[in-house]
């Protein structure tokens, strides 16, 4: 068994995996992150994250376990043509490697709606280019109760008005529907220069975003965590000897 932990800017997320399929994910604390490896009893563990030291974790679990984390230096499925990679956000490598672990030949693009929106390309032959990043749907809410006087937090709602007759309504028309559009433009630019690409989404508001007018795509809620276990695949076979299988 593989176990792979993504953590974010506000949660992490543990996958159970056996060869390629995800048997089971459950979110943890921090704190509770190497309990749970642990208990587990894995062959093999990656760690992953965006904003946490994970030496503690690390010191942490069995001394039998071939563990890794995600870093600048690891060996990766995926070529990274992207001018400052040291700065790439483990999240959006894990993403990319996991749309070419589930389409591998094919230019794909990786859209996760988290706490930021992130837009990140593979192309044909595997090579990452990069993407983009934007404001996801909170932290669009938070900045405009933040930066105004008289605007109100309003949290997310499904299906939004077009027009809004309210101020909260109208905050969240400027909001969900901004990002509806932001994507669907997004995804006809890149189709526009690269072709029928596929497109999969992810991330905890990706079930947000309206799929009846876009084609070719796809919804893989554990995108990242399928990526972090095809990197960590990768890396366990290229350990010469590595369980004697």
């Amino acid at each position: 068994m593989n176990v792979c932990v993504d953590i974010g800017n506000t949660r992490a997320k543990l996958g159970f995996f056996e060869g390629t399929q995800l048997k089971a994910s459950e979110a943890a604390t921090f704190e509770e992150i190497a309990s749970r490896i642990n208990k587990a009893k894995p062959d093999a563990v990656l760690l992953s994250s965006v904003s946490r030291d994970l030496r503690e974790v690390c010191r942490q679990l069995s001394p039998n376990v071939y563990s890794m984390t995600m870093s600048a230096e690891t060996v990766l499925p995926i070529e990274i043509d992207y001018h400052t990679p040291h700065t790439l956000g483990a999240d959006r490598i894990a993403a990319a490697a996991g749309v070419w672990d589930l389409n591998p030949g094919c230019a794909s693009l990786a859209i996760d709606l988290g706490t930021c929106i992130t837009y990140d390309f593979i192309d044909s032959a595997g090579v990452y280019h990069g993407g983009g990043i934007s404001p996801g749907f909170r932290m669009r809410l938070k900045s405009l109760n933040s930066f105004t006087e008289k605007l109100p937090f309003v949290e997310p709602v499904p299906d939004p008005v077009l027009i809004g007759k309210t101020t909260e309504e109208s905050i969240l028309s400027g909001v969900c529907q901004g990002i509806q559009l932001e994507i669907e433009g997004f995804i006809r630019e890149y189709r526009k220069k690269f072709g029928d690409l596929k497109v999969f989404l992810c991330g905890g508001d990706s079930y947000r975003i309206n799929r009846q007018h876009l084609k070719g795509v796809f919804e893989e809620p554990e995108l990242v965590l399928k990526g972090l276990n095809a990197i960590l695949r990768y890396n366990v076979e290229k350990t010469t000897n590595f369980f004697d299988h």
